[in-house]
C-alpha cells in the first residue's frame, strides 16, 4: 500500500513523497535544499480510484496514418493495488466526462460496480 509522507524543515520548505506502508524514515533526512529535517507525517490515500480516459484512435503501420476516433474509454484504477478496469464501450467526450463526473466520488468498490455491473 503506498502512503504520503509530508516534510517540513526550519526554513519554510515543504514537502511530500510516496512510499510504501513499510518505508522507514532514515535518521539523516534532509529537504531538498540541504537542511535538517523538522516534522513529517505520514498520511494515507483515500480510496478513492485513479480515473483516465483513453481515446480510441489506431495507428495502423501500414497505412502510416492514425484513425480519427473521436470516442473515449473510460478507466479506473485502484491507487493502492494499481488494478485496472476499462468501460466495455466507448463514449464521445461530453459523455465520458458525465461518467467521470459520476464516478470520482466513489469509493474504489462503488466505482468499480457502476463500471462493470452498469456495463458503461
Amino acid at each position: 500500500m503506498k502512503v504520503i509522507w509530508s516534510f517540513h524543515c526550519d526554513y519554510c520548505v515543504s514537502w511530500q513523497e510516496f512510499h510504501d506502508d513499510d518505508w522507514e524514515l532514515p535518521d539523516d533526512y534532509y529537504c531538498p535544499k540541504g537542511h535538517e529535517l523538522v516534522t513529517a507525517s505520514k498520511q494515507l490515500l483515500a480510496d478513492k480510484p485513479i480515473i483516465c480516459l483513453y481515446p480510441t484512435n489506431t495507428y495502423d503501420q501500414v497505412k502510416k496514418q492514425t484513425s480519427e476516433g473521436k470516442n473515449f474509454w473510460v478507466m479506473i484504477q485502484h491507487i493502492h493495488t494499481g488494478e485496472q478496469v476499462f468501460s466495455q464501450n466507448f463514449y464521445l467526450l461530453a459523455d465520458a466526462l458525465k461518467i467521470v463526473e459520476n464516478l470520482h466520488l466513489l469509493p474504489w468498490e462503488r466505482a468499480l460496480w457502476y463500471l462493470q455491473l452498469k456495463k458503461i
